[in-house]
This record gives structure tokens, C-alpha cells and sequence, in this order.
């Protein structure tokens, strides 16, 4: 962010401006969320100089130094963190881990922490993903999350206990979601026909 610029929001008094704040040796970043209501900060989620997905804290002047989300194994793997959701104390993310040590994501994957971001637990690879790039939600047991393997979309859901077996859309890319209430959930990407729009439920 360079010069002065005003958040343009109306329920900002004139003259607030955007603060610029670097996470700590962030190389990318993929995505910003928070809990409903949360005015102490917000997680931002990306990768690393390393190449690992990594989670801030970030409060309006500071983020924290960050943590590296393991592999299944407990290990640091190349790949990002992409989105995230929070319900109390439980956040959710999503993202993608490679298994061959290289740079390239090749296995969709779900990060937890219960305790507000204190600890995570290893990541819940998804089979049959690539690569998951969004998630949304209702509560702690309506969970919505999409992506891509190497020839279709994706999209799974979580119930609060596990992850569903992912729906396929062959030769489409997704690349956001949007839960409305539990029979109306949207999902933006793509397929050869050009830009598209999905709606599932009524």
C-alpha cells in the first residue's frame, strides 16, 4: 500500500487510512478471514521464503511471527494455505502440500486448531484433491471447501466430524465459495466454455 488512501467504507470517519504490515518472511499470501465479530485481528494464511504454508496472527499494527502447518507426518511440506474459517475456538484451513519435495502442490489438505490458533494438529490430506483454494461455512458442522485435482473441480464438505469424499466436476477449475444457509451454497470458476457461475441447493 503506497500514499494515503481511505478505506472508502461509511462506517469509517473521514480521514482513517489502510496500514501496510508484513507478516513475518511471508513470500506469498492467500487468504485473510476472521471470526464474526472479532475486532482484536485477523489470520492471514500463505507461504514462507521456505515454501511452506504458514498461518499469522495479525493484530491492526503487528502479525506474529507465524506457523508452519505440517504434513500428515508432523513435517514441514512445500505447498500453501489458502483460505480459512473460525467458529469459536476451532479454525479450519485449507490448502495444498506437494509429496515429492518439490515446489508443486499435488494433494489437497485441511489444517484444525481448537484451541484459537495456539496449536494445530497435522494436516487431513483430501484424496482424490490436488489443491483445495477456498472454504466457507455456516457453524462448526456446516463446512464447505473447493478445488481442483489434475482433470476436474472439487468440492467436499465437512459435518463436524469428517470430511465427505469429494464431488467431481469434470473440466472445471474452482476457485471460491459461498455459504448462504445449508440448502444454498455458490461456487465461482471456470470450464471451457469460459467464466462460470454454480449454485447448489434451492
Amino acid at each position: 500500500v503506497t500514499g494515503v488512501q481511505t478505506c472508502a467504507l461509511p462506517i469509517y470517519p473521514a480521514g482513517v487510512t489502510w496500514t501496510a504490515i508484513a507478516p513475518a518472511a511471508a513470500k506469498t499470501i492467500g487468504g485473510i478471514f476472521g471470526a464474526a465479530g472479532d475486532t482484536t485481528g485477523a489470520w492471514v494464511v500463505g507461504t514462507n521464503a521456505g515454501d511452506l504454508p504458514v498461518i499469522w496472527r495479525c493484530t491492526s499494527s503487528t502479525c506474529g511471527a507465524g506457523t508452519v502447518l505440517n504434513n500428515a507426518a508432523g513435517i514441514g511440506g512445500k505447498g500453501w494455505a489458502r483460505s480459512g474459517v473460525v467458529f469459536g475456538s476451532t479454525i479450519r484451513v485449507v490448502g495444498a502440500l506437494n509429496t515429492d519435495k518439490d515446489a508443486t502442490p499435488e494433494i489437497g489438505i485441511t489444517w484444525t486448531s481448537t484451541d484459537g490458533g495456539v496449536t494445530w494438529a497435522n494436516g487431513a490430506t483430501i484424496p482424490t484433491t490436488t489443491d483445495l483454494v477456498s472454504v466457507d461455512g455456516l457453524d462448526a458442522t456446516h463446512i464447505w471447501a473447493v478445488g481442483a485435482n489434475n482433470t476436474a473441480g472439487v468440492t467436499t464438505f465437512f459435518n463436524g466430524l469428517i470430511w465427505t469424499t469429494p464431488v467431481q466436476l469434470a473440466a472445471t477449475t474452482l476457485t471460491a465459495v459461498d455459504a448462504i444457509d445449508t440448502t444454498r451454497v455458490w461456487a465461482v470458476g471456470k470450464n471451457a466454455s469460459g467464466a462460470i457461475v454454480l449454485a447448489c441447493g434451492n
